[in-house]
């Protein structure tokens, strides 16, 4: 309940998100989609017009503006935030157990049994009691288990089992957050450390949106365009929308951002394969060289795959009676089988 003069917050009404992944570098993508701030329109067909109402002093990057898109048919004013992906080896490395050997890892499985031996009430976290009882009487399997993984040891040791319980206790997985419980998914971090996830975001603030400018209302709530790295070589695009419309709320998702990360995606795809080395890296790069790419791109079809699986069927031809033969993608037989020799000579023979 709100105190008196103060205006309840509601909670968002137009959510959604559109989600994909895509074969490529972190530098490309992020590079494309650094360009789609100054250049929307050439990115995304459902944009008809932008507006920059107010700029950074040094860098002269987009910091206000108002976005017209076409389906559903609306204006938003909106400033832009860039939060650029931070280089995994800048990023604060997972804690990890002490004595973890890499040559003899724990499995999920295992670790499983032992969090569910440790948590007797079985309310889904550890807690110091938990831990003491453990130690003051400790289970003989739990015990031989955990006595044959050094790692493990460090909880039923009288002298270490304090300090790893403040390890453990939200030092990476929920921002430093230590509230003296250990979740699951602390405890799984602890002795199965994951690499950071690396990724950048660009968000609309948005102010007001409406079907046209002088019928805008204020709408809060935030567009976001985010790429993460899921993967060596993969990457997650995801376009999310979070924002309180008046009543009833437009519906964003299909008509745009669902077909927003699809055509991303597409586009992505065909700007890897046409130049691998893409990104503000590329030693060759400037934004001359990546707009080509980028109308390239947007020409170029992939084979389709009923052609790819047939080279016989390009361009349409009917089907060769000798696949593989004569077809444009194998070199001309010298000879064939039952072919008349060069010259004539087998004329000449039967006629002997």
């Amino acid at each position: 309940m709100a105190e008196e003069g103060e205006v309840e917050e509601q909670p968002p009404n137009v959510v959604c998100s559109g989600k994909v992944r895509v074969s490529c570098q972190l530098d490309a993508i992020w590079t494309l989609l650094l360009d789609s701030i100054e250049y929307p329109i050439l990115y995304d067909s459902n944009i008809a017009r932008v507006r920059s109402l107010e700029r950074e002093a040094d860098e002269k990057g987009v910091k206000r503006r108002m976005t017209t898109i076409i389906n559903p048919k609306h204006v938003i004013l909106h400033t832009v935030e860039i939060t650029p992906p931070v280089p995994k080896e800048e990023m604060p490395r997972p804690v990890s157990a002490p004595g973890l050997d890499p040559e003899n890892p724990i499995s999920i499985e295992e670790l499983g049994t032992i969090f569910n031996k440790i948590d007797v009430n079985a309310n889904g976290v550890i807690d110091k009691k938990e831990i003491i009882a453990l130690l003051e009487q400790p289970d003989e399997e739990t015990k031989a288990f955990c006595q044959g993984n050094h790692a493990l040891t460090v909880l039923l040791n009288v002298d270490t089992w304090k300090l790893a319980f403040e390890a453990m206790d939200s030092a990476a997985t929920f921002k430093g957050r230590k509230d003296g419980i250990i979740s699951w998914p602390e405890f799984r971090a602890f002795f199965i450390p994951t690499e950071p996830i690396v990724n950048g975001t660009i968000t609309w603030h948005v102010e007001k949106m409406g079907p046209v400018e002088s019928e805008m209302e204020p709408c809060p709530g935030t567009i976001t365009f985010t790429v993460k790295e899921v993967d060596e070589g993969v990457i997650e695009y995801i376009m999310a929308t979070k924002i309180r419309a008046p009543e009833p709320p437009v519906d964003f998702s299909k008509p745009w951002v669902k077909k927003n990360a699809a055509a991303f995606k597409g586009l992505v795809e065909k700007i890897a394969f046409l130049c691998p080395s893409f990104g503000k890296g590329w030693e060759l790069y400037s934004q001359a060289v990546h707009h080509r790419i980028v109308k390239k791109a947007k020409e170029f079809n992939f084979m389709q795959s009923e052609l790819a699986r047939s080279p016989s069927a390009l361009g349409y031809y009917s089907r060769s009676p000798t696949p593989g033969i004569r077809d444009g993608f194998s070199p001309y037989p010298d000879k064939r089988e039952g072919s008349p020799p060069p010259g004539g000579q087998r004329c000449q023979s039967s006629m002997n």
